[in-house]
């Protein structure tokens, strides 16, 4: 029972810290002045959009806050000091291999010393324990943990001492994936699976080039000097909001605590709410907001409603909210921080307005 305390309050107090941190690398990314009474405003509105969710978290004594500081030091280091962000993503893909989707994005943009930093701490973190446990022990514990993994794809051919991964096609994941094997891969990763999923993300990418080409923001075209200053460092901190919002999508199992991971994006969305900039942008952050509120918290559960929510998460309703959400947030981020239409994608940014 001590420990469960000792847990919590260790997982109330990284919390705040993440919401604080995210709060001001965003305002910082986006070229923003604001108020101090505003950014704690945002924080706090961040945090109470999740706040379903980071309920079932604590009560539970999870570890998707350690994921979520993971993800969050990983931006806030990742233009100062890169190898102390490659390393905190590190120590995230030695609990759920969730920040490993952010090694392809590091690459892409030339982050070197992070993607580095990020490989080889992925090493060193998964040899620790053997200072403890002994090699051998280890040993046969990384192997448990990656034949999890084979589980979660083909689960009669997992063995014995694989670790107790629930499979793709899981009643309480929310992920696009998920949906895809349910109904159409007979609960397995089928090439009717994989193809749904892969014309979702292709959807999604054709859509960020045609975004990325209207609002004259580079796709690929760009160096780690010009995405260290805004406006360009905006358009990084939305992309790393992105990705992890892909990781909660196109999963293989995303479960309703894991959304613990949104606090980014409500974080991004508070400021575009209570910062300065067009009222235009800041409806369209509401409803964005609403709807990834609505698709997490609805039905609104208990025994009354327990055949609906089943429902809806078999449909991965809430997936489809979020998707619809980030999309929002994607589009009316860059409108508001990135580059305008007719400047320099490396040049100052007007603060907050079309």
């Amino acid at each position: 029972q001590q420990a469960a305390y000792a847990w919590l309050a260790m997982n109330v107090v990284l919390t705040g810290l993440c919401a604080w941190l995210l709060t001001g690398e965003l305002v910082r990314r986006s070229g923003l002045t604001l108020s101090r009474g505003r950014v704690l405003c945002a924080g706090a509105l961040g945090l109470l959009l999740v706040i379903d969710r980071l309920r079932s978290e604590f009560r539970q004594g999870e570890s998707d806050v350690l994921m979520l500081l993971s993800f969050t030091l990983g931006l806030v280091w990742l233009d100062r000091r890169p190898l102390l962000a490659g390393l905190a993503l590190a120590f995230g893909a030695n609990l759920k291999y969730l920040t490993l989707a952010m090694l392809p994005y590091l690459l892409v943009r030339r982050r070197w010393k992070a993607a580095g930093s990020l490989v080889v701490s992925c090493g060193l973190c998964a040899l620790v324990p053997a200072l403890i446990i002994g090699w051998k022990a280890n040993a046969q514990a990384l192997a448990t943990a990656f034949s999890g993994l084979l589980r979660l794809v083909s689960p009669e051919h997992a063995g014995e001492t694989s670790a107790r991964v629930m499979p793709i096609s899981g009643d309480l994941s929310l992920s696009i994936t998920s949906f895809a094997a349910r109904t159409l891969g007979s609960g397995q990763l089928t090439a009717g699976t994989a193809g749904l999923v892969a014309a979702v993300f292709g959807v999604l990418v054709v859509f960020a080039l045609v975004l990325y080409a209207r609002q004259g923001v580079p796709m690929f075209a760009r160096t780690p000097e010009l995405d260290a200053r805004p406006p360009l460092a905006a358009v990084v901190g939305l992309e790393w909001i992105g990705l992890i919002a892909l990781v909660l999508l196109f999963g293989p199992q995303t479960n309703p605590r894991h959304l613990t991971l949104l606090l980014p994006a409500t974080v991004a969305l508070s400021i575009l709410i209570v910062g300065p900039g067009s009222g235009r942008n800041r409806l369209w952050a509401v409803a964005a907001a609403v709807i990834g509120f609505a698709a997490c918290s609805l039905p609104p559960g208990g025994e009354r409603f327990a055949e609906e929510v089943r429902q809806w998460r078999n449909v991965a309703g809430p997936g489809w909210g979020l998707l619809v959400m980030h999309l929002i947030l994607l589009v009316v981020g860059i409108r508001a921080w990135g580059p305008k239409r007719g400047t320099d994608a490396g040049g100052a940014n007007g603060a907050g307005t079309l």
